[in-house]
């Protein structure tokens, strides 16, 4: 048997020699070697790091929903139910609208463009992609437990659109208006894991998406600049 017909048979049997290209070229055997193992223990590495935020994610939950905070049973219930459908930061809008000066004008406009973005984005893609389930309400205290809605639990709608509407409001107006403003945001995205129906891992994923749609509407409406 001739060379060539054995290289041929080597090459088919996969048993011959690696050819040289690219891919191979600097590669040494240990450095594929390691390569190669670092690929195998990829989504071993992936299953732990979810674990443990999971845990951590459960472990803080627990903790919110072991915390007594004298008076918030009676605001944050009514002040997450207030902002379902964005209706708490439309009234807003309104009201910043109604005002008369252009900067809170245009501060609403933008706020509700961003939760027009990320609106969709989160609840029938984000949920939809991650299907995470909610958080047990086993032993959670009845008086705060909010109406645990049918979707599923990553990231927070809730959280996504007060971000995006806080964001956009302080990227236009001043202070004096975008603090209270982002103060209410930061309190609904609280209430969301203080009535249970979220992880805390849930809301910091939707606020951070809904700051990234308001800084993403200075890329589509550019701000206008401060006098």
């Amino acid at each position: 048997m001739g060379k060539g017909t054995r290289r041929e048979i080597q090459d088919i049997a996969g048993t011959g020699p690696a050819v040289a290209g690219p891919a191979a070229a600097g590669r040494s055997p240990l450095g594929g070697e390691l390569a190669d193992r670092v690929l195998a223990f990829r989504p071993s590495l992936r299953r732990r790091v979810k674990r443990r935020l999971n845990t951590l994610d459960e472990r803080l939950f627990r903790q919110v929903a072991a915390a007594h905070l004298p008076g918030l049973e009676g605001v944050l219930p009514p002040l997450s139910r207030a902002a379902d459908n964005s209706v708490l930061w439309m009234g807003i809008a309104a009201a910043l609208a109604s005002s008369g000066e252009a900067r809170l004008r245009r501060g609403a406009t933008r706020g509700l463009v961003a939760v027009s973005l990320v609106s969709p984005l989160v609840n029938l893609l984000g949920k939809q992609a991650f299907a995470r389930s909610r958080p047990s309400i086993a032993g959670f205290p009845i008086a705060r437990l909010g109406r645990v809605p049918t979707s599923h639990s990553f990231p927070s709608g809730h959280s996504a659109s007060a971000a995006a509407f806080a964001a956009g409001v302080a990227m236009e107006a001043p202070a004096a208006v975008a603090v209270p403003v982002a103060a209410a945001a930061g309190a609904v995205c609280f209430s969301r894991v203080y009535i249970g129906v979220h992880y805390p891992g849930d809301v910091v994923a939707g606020a951070s998406i809904g700051v990234a749609a308001a800084l993403l509407t200075g890329r589509l409406w550019p701000r206008r600049r401060r006098r």
